[in-house]
């Protein structure tokens, strides 16, 4: 006589279902097997909607802009690093000479805007809508000139962020808290600037493009701000932004967020980048072969060797 077993003896299957089967009938339970369920431990008082600031990995120290006056204390220069010349009495001859680059035409207009709007102190005349003028525009303010370093390496990281690649050229500085910024970005240091985009260095450190120029980019800002803001704040932030409205529309510069050039230069992208932005470079199809080149000569490195 054959033994026969009982639900519980036999052998259970595996449910097809597993954690995600909604079964209660305990006879189901007793004929198929289910994963353990996880623990939940429950939370103490009302989670956040709103994800967490997550700050870049590393020494939050880092995370602060390099300034000119402070960089003494906190970089080495090479000894062997010459001093500058004397400063150029032309404005943009001086800042070429610091940041080796050509500002942009909209970069001038900007400042002749914002001057416009605080004659006495033209750095600061967004800093109703949270903005403060910084970078290269510290030459136009003569903020620089308080500066005792005379070091070329030093003037190139001015208000550069940790996690900053050296495309990305601060021009303006926003909330603290996120280490909001925003900075021209170019693909060759000899050419005019792809874009304008925006950086939080405490968040992620991703490079997001807002204009073709800075007051594009400013009326994007000013844009979001609006949809966040008090109807007090709002009044500030639309009389500010209607005179940048009227300073672009009567010097020419357009105001999309995305401009045809900016399309152009997202099809050229070779390479996707830690910061997003993208990697643009001479590209040769046949040898499938990417590369800018150095502005050191062969000569130089032989040289450091």
């Amino acid at each position: 006589m054959e033994a026969r077993l009982t639900c519980e003896e036999a052998p259970r299957l595996l449910c097809k279902y597993g954690q995600k089967c909604y079964q209660t009938n305990p006879l189901h339970h007793q004929k198929y097997k289910h994963p353990p369920k996880r623990k939940i431990e429950a939370k103490v008082g009302v989670a956040s909607k709103k994800k967490k600031t997550v700050a870049p990995p590393g020494n939050n120290e880092r995370n602060v802009p390099v300034l000119v006056e402070d960089e003494c204390k906190v970089l080495s220069v090479p000894e062997e690093e010459e001093d500058l010349p004397p400063t150029p009495e032309n404005e943009n001859e001086a800042i070429k000479q610091k940041f080796l680059v050509d500002m942009p035409e909209d970069f001038y207009s900007f400042w002749s805007f914002c001057k416009s709007l605080s004659p006495d102190k033209p750095e600061e005349a967004l800093k109703d809508v949270g903005l403060l003028l910084v970078g290269p525009f510290d030459i136009l303010s003569g903020n620089l000139k308080k500066a005792k370093t005379r070091k070329l390496s030093l003037y190139l990281i001015h208000w550069r962020y940790y996690y900053d690649p050296p495309e990305f050229q601060t021009v303006v500085k926003g909330d603290d808290t996120k280490q909001y910024h925003m900075g021209y970005f170019r693909d060759d240091p000899q050419e005019p600037p792809c874009f304008v985009a925006r950086n939080c260095a405490a968040i992620d450190c991703t490079i997001t493009p807002m204009a073709e120029n800075i007051f594009g980019a400013v009326n994007a800002y000013l844009d979001a701000m609006k949809g966040k803001c008090d109807p007090f704040q709002k009044m500030k932030v639309s009389k500010v932004q209607n005179s940048l409205k009227s300073w672009a529309k009567d010097n020419n510069f357009v105001l999309d967020v995305l401009s045809e050039a900016m399309k152009a230069r997202n099809k050229k992208v070779v390479t996707k980048t830690f910061h997003n932005a993208g990697l643009v470079v001479p590209w040769n199809k046949k040898t499938e072969l990417g590369y800018r080149k150095l502005i050191e000569t062969d000569g130089e490195f032989w040289k450091s060797d």
